[in-house]
């Protein structure tokens, strides 16, 4: 990591409700290494009243789905989408 080297001292990054919580363990330690982060974006580009909306319309029962961590469809992905930990995360937000 660059900010390992002392390379760094400031990252522009995008920063909103939507990411992965891996990356706040990664803004905590570049916060350590003296490294100031600039976040943009941070309104998900205004999706999140749209995904609020987009949840309520869920029938109840699959509103109510929650993972079971088998992991069937992180594994499927030809993306390599991390599914599971997205439906928890929209689940957090939207339920």
């Amino acid at each position: 990591m660059l900010a390992k080297k002392g390379l760094v001292d400031v990252v522009l990054t995008m920063y909103n409700f939507s990411m992965e919580k891996a990356v706040e363990a990664a803004i905590a330690e570049a916060s350590k290494a003296g490294i100031g982060i600039a976040g943009m974006k941070v309104m998900a580009g205004g999706q999140f009243a749209l995904g609020r909306e987009e949840y309520a319309k869920l029938p109840r029962e699959l509103a109510n789905v929650r993972c079971r961590d088998c992991e069937h469809c992180t594994v499927n992905c030809p993306f390599g989408v991390q599914v599971a930990t997205r439906l928890s995360r929209a689940q957090e937000l939207f339920a």
